[in-house]
């Protein structure tokens, strides 16, 4: 009998350790290696510019967006390295916005060599984005070497002398060595310097970013890791603009990273996709609480606007972003002219060369059925625009009766900044704003309040010419549309808000936690670790 006991003593302290070490030991990995959601915020956390968001799911970790930073936007964000990119596997892009795709450049300089997966007509457009980066970026100082005799020859002629980054370069590379003389600067510099950064140079530094792509059908799961895949599903911000769906499969859990939710506005675009279920989202939060909605009467109202100033013979300038912005801006002043608002006779000019590459764009490859997904029927029917313009790549005299559209949107750069300079004390010339203005910037500072003086490259000017601004152009959604995104949305738990100025996410987190109680709601700092699932 005691023998029996001591057996039963034994059997039950064997039965107890194997349940403490299956408890100590099993849950920790499960957590840890397939179900611990973390996000980490880059760019884009209580600012509207910079998105870039790291995702760890389990063992796998991917980067979200990669953009670039408006103004002073990123002076509170964790800077990127070579140990925050440490383990990342894949990038995925949402759209082709600088704002979410200016830090590829970047991102590959620190060593990233893995895929970078986004949509088709996304991948059409990133060479020409990325070359405006590459050209005129801020990549710290660098060294650069040029032609001392092409720089004597150009400073007597009042040109700019190409400057040479890679020693392959096949323009470079024909400088003799007693004639070759280094620079050390940023690229920003270089203008200033008499210097412009050499074309193949660009276009070298965008390659390495451009034979990382990998591109994804819309409403077609990918295999990104062994654990994890991605599906695009569209949203009409922009061509080729979408959702993504992240889904681990060994969890069943699925995030929702919304990139730019689109406003529906636009006649180019089809209608949001449902998304059907998600554990978690990531969401932009643009305009807030804002409910605007623009209308077709606010497309007519342009139009309108555009004759009114064409019949009074005053000088038109249209600051406009080079992707999607100036070829909306060009559609509607071609319906302008149809409709009758717009003299057919009056002069259009584009001053931007990367607005007139991404018109071949839309109006040469969009066009082919094989982007069909991706387009209203209107696209195909009236086509984006049509040819009322002429395109300049220099400035250029702007007479009274003219049109220009010009990059920047914001006025802040290029073609734009020399026009304010030129005409915004001439009482003939009407500036016409059509996107979003940064505060800081010229546009901003124009549109924001009524002006008496500007000062511009350290010169004051007198504010005299009209400043107009139009919302009708607007690639958003707004409050209403993102809430009905949400509620439609099966499962959905946790909610992080992301490109959003810090006042309009905390007003935002709480009218969402008013409105959807049942979803838990963040907006969290640069650099803040948050666990989704937990």
């Amino acid at each position: 009998m005691a023998r029996y006991r001591k057996i039963c003593s034994l059997l039950l302290v064997l039965y107890i350790l194997v349940f403490c070490c299956a408890g100590c030991f099993s849950l920790p990995i499960a957590t840890n290696t397939s179900q611990q959601i973390v996000y980490t915020g880059y760019g884009a956390n209580g600012v509207v510019s910079g998105s870039l968001h790291i995702l760890e799911i389990g063992k796998d970790k991917i980067i979200l967006d990669a953009g670039l930073f408006y103004g002073d936007d990123g002076d509170n964000a964790p800077p990127l390295d070579e140990n925050v990119l440490d383990g990342i596997s894949a990038i995925v892009i949402s759209h082709a916005h600088l704002d979410h795709i200016g830090r590829l450049l970047e991102v590959v300089d620190l060593g990233y060599s893995g895929p970078i997966y986004c949509t088709q007509p996304t991948r059409d457009l990133l060479p020409v984005m990325l070359r405006m980066e590459a050209r005129y970026g801020d990549f710290g100082p660098e060294t650069f070497y040029y032609s001392n005799r092409s720089k004597l020859n150009n400073d007597k002629q009042g040109k700019h002398t190409a400057a040479h980054l890679y020693r392959q370069c096949q323009y470079g590379r024909q400088i003799s060595a007693e004639n070759r003389r280094e620079i050390f600067c940023s690229r920003e510099d270089l203008e200033e310097r008499g210097f412009y950064l050499c074309k193949a140079c660009a276009d070298q530094h965008v390659s390495t970013v451009m034979d990382l792509i990998r591109t994804v059908p819309l409403n077609t799961k990918r295999q990104i890791s062994s654990n994890l895949t991605i599906e695009f599903l569209n949203t009409p911000h922009l061509p080729g603009s979408a959702m993504v769906l992240i889904h681990n499969k060994m969890s069943q859990q699925t995030v929702l990273y919304t990139g730019d939710v689109g406003s529906g506005s636009s006649r180019y675009l089809p209608a949001q996709t449902p998304v059907q279920e998600a554990d978690y989202a990531i969401v932009e939060g643009t305009y807030g609480t804002s409910d605007y909605f623009s209308t077709e009467a606010d497309r007519i109202q342009f139009q309108k606007f555009i004759g009114d100033c064409k019949r009074a013979n005053k000088r038109v300038i249209i600051p406009a972003f080079v992707l999607d912005r100036s070829q909306q801006v060009l559609g509607e002043i071609s319906r302008g002219m149809d409709n009758g608002y717009i003299p057919s006779s009056t002069p259009v000019k584009v001053f931007s060369p990367s607005t007139a590459q991404i018109n071949h764009i839309y109006a040469q490859i969009f066009t082919d059925q094989d982007y069909k997904e991706f387009f209203a029927a209107d696209y195909y029917e009236y086509g984006p625009f049509k040819p009322v313009f002429e395109e300049y790549d220099q400035v250029h005299q702007v007479d009274y009766g003219e049109i220009a559209v010009a990059s920047s949107g914001m006025a802040d750069s290029t073609y734009s900044r020399e026009f304010v300079k030129q005409w915004i004390s001439d009482p003939q010339t009407v500036f016409i704003f059509v996107g979003y203005q940064d505060p800081d910037t010229l546009g901003g500072k124009l549109t924001g309040s009524d002006l008496d003086k500007l000062i511009v490259d350290q010169e004051e000017y007198i504010v005299a010419a009209e400043v107009k601004k139009f919302n009708c152009f607007s690639g958003h959604a707004n409050y209403l549309q993102i809430k009905a995104l949400l509620q439609e949305i099966k499962g959905l738990q946790s909610v992080i808000i992301v490109h959003s100025d810090k006042p309009v996410a905390e007003e935002l987190k709480l009218t969402y936690e008013a409105d959807l109680p049942y979803i838990r709601f963040m907006h969290p700092e640069s650099g803040e670790r948050i666990y989704l699932n937990e």
